[in-house]
């Protein structure tokens, strides 16, 4: 890596993409944290992607990444069909 100390996590589509918590397993010093949060695109490496979406429905995803090196190590995204972007 250059140097930089930040990282940036975005859908493939460039969704709205909102971050709700980042965290690290308890225990033992672990190289690897948890980044959580929803979207309305699509990210293009999820182990598991929406296979239907509308404009405005979200979907919750889950990334591991590398604490180190700040490299993603896997993505999960989960859809839910029901939830909508109108609150």
């Amino acid at each position: 890596m250059d140097g930089a100390r930040s990282v940036l996590v975005q859908s493939t589509d460039r969704g709205d993409d909102y971050l709700q918590g980042i965290c690290q397993c308890e225990g033992a010093p672990s190289s690897s944290f948890y980044v959580l949060g929803y979207t309305n695109g699509t990210f293009q490496d999820a182990i598991l992607k929406p296979t239907t979406k509308s404009h405005h429905s979200l979907s919750a995803f889950l990334v591991k990444m590398d604490a180190l090196t700040l490299q993603t190590i896997w993505v999960q995204q989960l859809a839910a069909p029901n939830l909508t972007g109108e609150v």
